[in-house]
């Protein structure tokens, strides 16, 4: 999506999350759980900054 110009935009990003190569479906699992609680976090952040406008 492209915003209107002059529109008021927010972003908001998270800590880079590393993954080594070849790793275990177990790990690979854990970074899949902390990327959705992350994902999670900055939308609820995203969320109440604009509700608050």
């Amino acid at each position: 999506m492209v915003p209107y110009p002059w529109a008021k935009a927010l972003f908001i990003w998270g800590s880079p999350l590393w993954v080594e190569a070849l790793s275990s479906r177990e790990v690979l699992e854990e970074k899949r759980l902390e990327l959705e609680r992350t994902l999670d976090q900055i939308t609820r952040e995203a969320e109440a900054e604009v509700s608050e406008q």
